[in-house]
């Protein structure tokens, strides 16, 4: 499924569909074997009927991003109502792990197939299907094979048991997360939405006979998930009418080194810098803080579906006008223009609503996350902002002005949260990481106003473009 279920980067990330591409004397090599004859498309092309065309790319994505939350939450009540705290415990670990493993196997391999190939004609695409999910494969392969390791070291029984399941798991996950992405740049976000749907019925149907029989361990019920995310991903083969090429994974990583270095580090760093920084507050003036923090956070909730649903759709139709020379200025000022306005009306909604509302959500935290709302509600705003920038850059193939801003905001949210809360607890804390936020959307929109053009490496064949 689309959305994971850990922590969210700050600076958003993901992809969708657009227009046709018509191939020229410019474009990528195709990666087929010479003299090879070419393979049949994966579907017969239809008339395009640009508007209804993208009205419905936009509602089967977003209908996807609705579809994982949805089921990601229903999971977790499950697991929490079914299981006990400490077992608990050890899937919420399970969760964070996947979360992280995940939004590499995205930056590294998704993401950047969707930049790359979303206007790309048949030919072209099909080989990067095939070597593109064999490297998701393979990083779940290796992660897999890392938190088995870790698994067996780990002198906790239900941690252990969750780290083997996922590490069982991991390669399920990542593979059908992969499809996802091939979906959306081959203008099928249908597909991905079918896709998801047979995961979350698979993954219901199994942990629902695990607890009818009483044998919901929390080994299982990971297994469970990550046994139906692999039949998703088997789904999905037949869906492309491809089977992915592990052997492929090295050629994936090196062709595409100029993209997926950078995008990788910008993950980690700025993944790595919320993280520290939320133990770090946690250690210095509780946890009672963290727990305020993270309350207002899932009352801001909606606002992440807004966000994914948007890089989801709007990645792949950024991608194809940079690839016709496009200025894509105006358009990242649109996109955050209306994700601004969507984040200030919900904003202001939850700022208006009465106290026994937010009590009924929040139970007894919402007092302390009212306290924060403010600030919390000025850094969801900030990041809305940074969105259209954001995703502008990736499509112009520029990992290397994001991974500027990462570096730039990285020590500001550790720097400014620390101090914040050293001086007035957790609203010190949300108004440093609330200024960092706005620190970050200052700098990517000066960065895409600087350089709104592609870089030169970028029309270069990949074996020539430089790191």
């Amino acid at each position: 499924m689309s959305e994971t279920l850990g922590p969210e980067p700050l600076l958003p990330t993901s992809p969708a569909a657009a227009v046709p591409h018509q191939p020229g004397p410019t474009d990528r090599p195709t990666g087929r074997t010479p003299g090879a004859p070419a393979r049949p498309p994966l579907r017969p092309e239809k008339p395009a009927r640009p508007g209804l065309s993208l009205g419905r790319r936009a509602l089967w994505s977003f209908g996807d991003q609705a579809l994982s939350s949805l089921t990601n939450a229903a999971l977790s009540i499950v697991v929490a109502r079914e299981v006990g705290q400490a077992s608990f415990g050890a899937f919420s670990l399970a969760l964070v792990t996947f979360s992280f493993v995940i939004g590499i196997s995205r930056a590294v391999v998704s993401d950047v197939f969707v930049i790359q190939f979303s206007g790309a004609a048949e030919a072209e695409r099909r080989p990067a299907v095939r070597r593109s999910t064999g490297g998701a494969l393979a990083i779940g392969v290796l992660a897999g094979s890392v938190c088995l390791f870790a698994g067996l070291l780990l002198p906790h029984h239900e941690t252990r048991t969750a780290l083997l399941a996922l590490g069982l798991s991991l390669p399920g996950l990542l593979l059908q997360d992969s499809w996802r992405f091939v979906f959306f740049a081959a203008d099928r976000p249908a597909a991905a939405f079918v896709n998801d749907l047979v995961w979350a019925v698979v993954q219901f149907s199994a942990v629902g006979a695990l607890i009818v029989t009483g044998r919901h361990s929390i080994f299982l019920i990971t297994l469970a998930w990550g046994g139906a995310a692999l039949m998703a991903a088997g789904v999905a083969c037949a869906q492309g009418a491809l089977l992915p090429a592990p052997g492929g994974a090295l050629a994936w990583f090196r062709d595409n080194r100029h993209l997926n270095v950078r995008m990788g580090l910008d993950y980690v760093i700025n993944m790595g810098a919320v993280n520290l920084t939320t133990y770090l507050i946690g250690a210095f003036i509780g946890l009672v803080a963290v727990g305020a923090l993270r309350a207002a956070q899932v009352i801001l909730g909606p606002l992440q579906l807004v966000y994914s649903g948007s890089q989801a759709f709007l990645l792949p139709v950024l991608s194809r006008q940079a690839g016709r020379g496009q200025d894509l200025r105006r358009t990242a000022l649109l996109v955050s223009g209306a994700v601004t306005a969507v984040s200030a009306t919900w904003s202001g909604f939850l700022l208006a609503i009465p106290n026994h509302w937010g009590e009924e959500i929040l139970g007894d935290s919402w007092d302390a996350a009212r306290t924060l709302l403010p600030l919390s509600c000025l850094a969801m705003v900030a990041v809305s902002m940074s969105l259209g920038p954001a995703l502008a850059l990736r499509a112009l193939q520029r990992p290397g002005l994001q991974l500027r801003v990462t570096l730039t905001q990285a020590p500001l949210i550790l720097a400014l949260g620390l101090l914040g809360a050293r001086l007035d607890g957790a609203v010190g804390a949300a108004a440093g990481l609330a200024l960092a936020q706005v620190a970050g959307a200052t700098t990517i929109w000066v960065l895409l106003l600087r350089f709104p053009e592609p870089p030169a490496a970028a029309t270069l064949p990949r074996s020539r473009r430089p790191l």
